[in-house]
């Protein structure tokens, strides 16, 4: 969970830029991505970020399952689904049965760096407020 105290501060994330992007082809299920980790099931090794958009672009020829911060999101076959301006720290693939396609998901996340956000609102996370 990215820190509730950064965010409240931050002006309208609408208009707050992304520098974090990033971008993963051809994704299956089982596929984990952490910003705050910085890392996921990739083993990538980036700085710590909160999201702020996601796009999942579903090619696999059956509806699939993400998940954003254990929220549960579907995604039909063909579709291309964006969400901008909702914080997040995890997104997950959790479901593609029966893809006639595997490895046919493409992922984009955006955010912004925890030492940008840091730097901004001069505030420290309050780490009470993560699990």
């Amino acid at each position: 969970m990215y820190p509730h105290n950064l965010i409240a501060l931050l002006p309208n994330l609408m208009n707050l830029p992304r520098p974090s992007d990033l971008y993963f082809s051809d994704k299956d299920a089982g596929f984990k991505y952490s910003m705050m980790g910085g890392g996921g099931s990739d083993g990538m090794s980036n700085p710590s970020a909160i999201g702020f958009d996601w796009s999942c672009t579903n090619k696999s020829g059956v509806k699939i399952t993400i998940s954003l911060d254990g929220v549960a999101y579907t995604v039909l076959d063909g579709e291309i689904k964006s969400v901008s301006g909702v914080p997040f720290d995890t997104f997950e693939i959790i479901d593609t049965t029966g893809a006639t396609s595997v490895n046919s998901v493409d992922v984009a996340l955006l955010g912004m760096d925890l030492q940008q956000i840091i730097a901004l609102t001069k505030t420290q996370p309050n780490l009470a407020y993560w699990n």
